[in-house]
């Protein structure tokens, strides 16, 4: 995978910031190159910030917009076939913040805001990301982001207070549609400001009331656990890759299950934004750029200009960084980093004596948790093993104990 050359593609600014500020933005170039070394520039046409980016339907879709401080607000919806050309569609009297795709539907979340005030919550919904929807939640709150999985939207945020004087609270949104919204289950202190889905959970990340980092966690959307809240600065951004969760701010954490962390760096003079994993890489963005194929070791990337990213993604055979003036850089052509760990389909033996007999294949000196799962949801450790010579061979004394089991092999993070 090549990360050392990117392409200015034309985008922006992922919401972070617990007030609103008018943030000036120009009209910029668009950079792309096949190879990381040839870049041509080509022209954007969009003079308000980026958000975020996802694919689907065959198509990209970048949202964003003006905060409207002191103003009304408003979007902007761009759509690409292959994140070179791209063309504006309509958009609402809102910012929007992120969005997802998911059951054929995109939907993007933000804030209206008129005049300078809040005025609630945005959602929009499309098929084609060319005409859209417009939905609604009750209450007064920004929504930050929204993902896709386990069969539906949640969508988080930050709850206003009706009074003056009473502290910020999240109350988390989810749905099977995009437009039907129901509420969590009670109000999350503090805001949420990302939220990823994995291995059957929820994780949501963001801060306490004293802008310390919280990580929550919840199997459905609705009911909500905070699992860590010793983490020294708000965490930004979270994803889901190879069995783990990655967590971001000036720190990076990684977790098996979103419940027991492990820092991996520290000490950032600026904090990360967004991360996102596609077949063997994570990237994560915020005042530089970096890359990593386990979640652990990371290597700063040269993109080739200096500001500040806000979002990231993979869409469409390429990662797209999105940030700050309207820039989105695009990578090259991805290409798995590392091959993962695979079962060899001929080495499957019918437990005749109760235990199922597994081979799996794997770099040598690899650490592989096996999972088990009856119904493809939730998934529980078997064993944990590492290859000497590229194969680890495994048994399950208790296979026959089950009319359907199901298997799966990750590397853990070293």
């Amino acid at each position: 995978m090549d990360f050392t050359g990117w392409d200015n593609l034309d985008s922006a600014r992922k919401w972070d910031d617990p007030t609103p500020q008018q943030r000036h933005v120009r009209q910029r170039d668009v950079r792309t190159s096949l190879d990381g070394i040839e870049w041509t520039e080509r022209s954007s046409g969009v003079r308000l910030a980026l958000s975020d980016v996802a694919y689907g339907n065959g198509i990209l879709v970048a949202v964003g917009g003006d905060e409207g401080y002191r103003r009304a607000a408003s979007s902007v919806i761009l759509t690409s076939p292959d994140g070179v050309g791209w063309t504006r569609r309509d958009g609402r009297s809102a910012s929007l913040l992120g969005i997802t795709f998911g059951k054929g539907t995109f939907v993007a979340v933000g804030v209206t805001n008129i005049g300078g005030s809040y005025q609630g919550s945005a959602i929009l919904t499309s098929s084609d990301g060319i005409t859209w929807a417009q939905q609604s939640v009750e209450g007064s709150l920004p929504l930050y982001d929204v993902t896709f999985g386990g069969g539906r939207f949640v969508a988080v945020g930050r709850r206003v207070p009706r009074q003056v004087g009473l502290p910020y609270t999240t109350r988390v949104w989810t749905s099977l549609d995009g437009t039907a919204w129901t509420p969590g289950d009670g109000d999350v202190p503090g805001p949420l400001y990302s939220v990823s889905y994995g291995n059957g959970t929820f994780v949501a990340v963001g801060s306490d009331l004293n802008y310390r980092g919280t990580i929550w966690t919840s199997a459905d959307g609705m009911e909500w656990k905070m699992r860590k809240s010793d983490i020294r600065s708000p965490l930004y951004g979270i994803t889901y890759g190879n069995g783990n969760f990655i967590a971001v701010s000036d720190e990076i954490l990684s977790s098996p299950d979103g419940i027991t962390w492990e820092q991996r760096e520290s000490g950032r003079s600026f904090p990360l934004r967004g991360v996102s994993y596609h077949d063997g890489t994570f990237v994560a963005v915020g005042s530089e750029l970096l890359t990593s194929i386990n979640g652990v070791t990371w290597t700063r990337r040269n993109v080739g200009h200096n500001d500040e990213l806000y979002g990231v993604n993979y869409a469409n055979g390429a990662f797209f960084a999105v940030g700050a003036y309207g820039t989105i850089i695009q990578s090259g052509a991805v290409t798995p980093s590392i091959a993962p760990p695979k079962f060899r389909t001929e080495s499957l033996t019918k437990p005749m004596d109760g235990m199922m007999h597994l081979s799996v294949e794997a770099q040598q000196g690899a650490r592989l948790q096996i999972e088990v799962s009856t119904n493809l949801m939730r998934w529980t450790t078997l064993t944990n093993q590492t290859t000497s010579s590229g194969r680890a061979e495994i048994t399950d004394p208790s296979a026959g104990d089950f009319g359907m089991r199901f298997y799966r092999a990750r590397q853990i993070l070293q």
